[in-house]
């Protein structure tokens, strides 16, 4: 029983570590022109936010822009 809890506990803190900060890259094309953007120490959902935004940006210039987070 012990070492099931303690598996249990390692995996538990495997995933809370793995949801730290990173650098991500959000790519984007507009006009047929592909960007990088790097995000440095980022949480996931606040470098899609962050790239989510870029993509709203690039929009106004061209409606077909697209940004995806890498």
């Amino acid at each position: 029983m012990k070492k099931i809890l303690f598996i249990a506990l390692a995996v538990i803190s495997a995933t809370t570590f793995s949801s730290c900060k990173k650098d991500y890259i959000c790519k984007c094309t507009v006009s047929g022109v592909e960007y990088k953007i790097d995000i440095k120490d980022s949480k996931k959902a606040d470098a899609e936010e962050a790239c989510a935004s870029s993509e709203a940006v690039y929009k106004i210039a061209d409606a077909t822009a697209t940004c995806n987070l890498e």
